[in-house]
Order: C-alpha cells, then structure tokens, then sequence
C-alpha cells in the first residue's frame, strides 16, 4: 500500500534531526491499522488523515503482509510480522474487533493484570517483542506504561535478515566520511564492484544492491550540500523519480558498516510534527469499547549493515485508555416521585404539566 509508504517518509521527516535515525514505515502502518479497525468518530478521521486507508483496510493490509513475509525457519531472507493485542484484565475487547484482529492481523490476543501488576505486564509485553525481534528490540515500553486506566495495548514486529546477492569483499576500512557541514569524519566503508542497477542525477546518485530472495537496498547519496533539499522529497517523487532513472551497469559501490536505532514518539511526531491533533486523549473507538482513547504511541528499529548483509528489527506500540468520568457540580437523581413541566423557553408558557409518583401504575 502506497500511503504506508507515503506516511511513513512524512514520519520519518517529522521525526527530528538525529543523524542516524531509523523507522519502519511497515510497523507503524500496520500498528495504525489495527487501530483504524476500531476507531470511530473524530479518531477515525484523524487516523485517515495521517493514512488515507481504503475501505477494506484491514483486509488490504492483511495481503501486503502475506505479500511481503518470508519465513522459512531458519533460512534466509527473513522477513516476519507479529502483532499482538494485550488487554487489561478487567477490560473485554468487542466481539467484532477482536474478531478482525485475528482474522486479518494474526493477531494474539493475551489479558494482563494491568492494573494490579504494571511493572509484570510491561516486562511481559517487552519479552514478547524482544523474542519476535530476535533481541534487536529489548525495552520500548515507556516505565509509565501502562497506567491505571490502560485498558489495551497494540503491539507489532518487523523482523529482517538477508545476505547480499553479491557480497561486499573484505573487512571494512576507515576512510574519510564528509559531513553536511562540510567537516569530516571517519566512516568504516566497505566497497564491491559488480553489476548493479544505478542512476545519477545533478542532486543524487543512487545504487540499488539486491539481497536475496527478491529485496533489497536502495542508496541514495546526495549531492555535497544538497542533502536537506533531497531529503525533503523524500515524501515526495524522489524514489519514483530514483526507480525510472535506475539502469544496469557495472558499479564500484562504497558503503559505510554501520548499526543505527532509534525510538521515536509518535504522538509528538503526529501531533506537533504533522499538524494532527485529534487523534490523541479524544475518545471515538467505540469499536473497540466503550469511552477509549488513544494514550500513547512509541515507535523503535534498528538496522545493522556489514559486509555479509543486513538485520533489522523494528516494533511500534499503541496504548489505549479509558476516559474518566465528567466531574459533576451536582447529582440529580429522579429515583422518587418527581414533577415536570413542559414550557415554550422564550415565553415560560407552560404546555404540559405532570407528576410521576408510581412507577407500577
């Protein structure tokens, strides 16, 4: 689906300046969708604000996954998804959404004492991601979470491993690495020559360097001082316009060994970021229960490249409360025998009068 890919560059974008961020578009696409099945109201208008899904999302991103997944044990590629839904103990899911989870996301379902027992519970969730994440993703839920009204978090992986079709030769070496500054520093830079698909542009040059098993890497490296300028079209046209440029040829590749991770708070992201303010503490997910609201939204990968291949790991969680009761000036209870009138506003004209004394009669 193009609006994961779509949004996902906008996050990344929103996301700040750290210098070696790394996100998954995938993960946080698929995390939204479970929401989106459940989201009702204003919510749900935000939700398709940031990802305009179609209709039959759920079913939509259920084939994308099918579509995008290898897992064959311990072989490689390896490209696995999880997503899980972890309830508060006192807190039942709707049939329905509950449902949709399992058909179209594969989702496990498991309740925990949240309540009762938050530190057990968050140790629980992390154990789960970090096991569907081989460890690359040990710890992502924050120490507040979750709360006392935390009725339901939303968890999914990304999992990814896969060697080079042709790997790079040799170990790694220190060279010189230009920043966007124009300072330097030093990269350990790994270099293969061979038959690649590339492209070059007066702003870029690009390689794409296959894996295995139908994926791969598309590098895009920006002109000296256009970085900030490429970047930017990052949400736009820039890996259109990359992928009806690429054409084959032989190329001398160089490419740093690097590991990068990240964790990322969506909700600062979303709100602050990309202008949408009605997703969060604003209840409309009435098909997932009653009075809900969004309460939080973390995101985490990390990416490791040398000269075998590449691992990656990634895992975006969405917490769900319960909204608290209005505080009332008063309580007026009819629960004994009351009088009523029924009058025109404006003028106090009394239309009907009338006592309820009895409720048997």
């Amino acid at each position: 689906m193009d609006a994961l890919n779509t949004t996902g560059a906008s996050l990344f974008l929103a996301a700040g300046d750290e210098p070696n961020l790394a996100m998954s578009p995938l993960s946080i696409g698929l995390a939204f969708g479970m929401l989106h099945a459940g989201a009702t109201g204003r919510v749900r208008e935000a939700i398709e604000r940031l990802y305009p899904f179609p209709p039959d999302a759920p079913a939509a991103l259920e084939r994308l996954v099918t579509q995008v997944s290898r897992d064959f044990g311990d072989e490689l590629p390896a490209v696995t998804v999880a997503n899980g839904a972890f309830v508060a103990d006192e807190f039942t899911l709707l049939a329905d959404y509950a449902a949709t989870l399992r058909e179209h996301f594969a989702a496990v379902i498991a309740s925990l004492p949240m309540r009762t027992d938050a530190d057990g519970s968050r140790a629980a969730i992390d154990a789960w991601i970090s096991e569907r994440t081989r460890g690359l993703i040990e710890r992502i839920i924050p120490e507040d979470l979750p709360r006392e009204d935390t009725r339901l978090i939303l968890v999914n992986t990304v999992y990814f491993k896969a060697k080079w079709e042709l790997p790079f030769n040799g170990q790694a070496t220190p060279r010189p690495f230009l920043l966007e500054d124009g300072t330097e520093s030093t990269a350990d830079l790994m270099f293969e020559g061979g038959a690649f698909e590339f492209a070059r542009s007066d702003a870029w040059d690009a390689v794409r360097l296959p894996y295995g098993g139908g994926l791969e890497m598309l590098v895009v490296v920006p002109a000296a001082g256009r970085f900030a300028q490429v970047q930017e079209r990052l949400a736009g046209s820039l890996i259109d316009d990359v992928d009806a440029a690429l054409t084959p040829g032989q190329v001398f590749v160089g490419l740093p060994k690097f590991t990068a991770e990240a964790k990322v708070d969506l909700e600062a992201v979303i709100t602050r970021g990309l202008g949408i303010h009605d997703l969060f503490g604003i209840e409309g997910l009435d098909g997932i229960g009653p009075r809900l609201a969004v309460d939080a939204a973390i995101h985490a990968a990390k990416v490791i490249v040398d000269e075998d291949g590449t691992e990656a790991a990634a895992a975006t969680v969405v917490a769900v409360r319960a909204m608290s009761m209005p505080v009332y000036d008063a309580e007026i209870i009819a629960d004994r025998p009351f009088l009523y009138l029924i009058r025109d506003s404006a003028t106090r004209a009394v239309l009907f009068v009338g006592r309820y004394t009895d409720p048997a009669s």
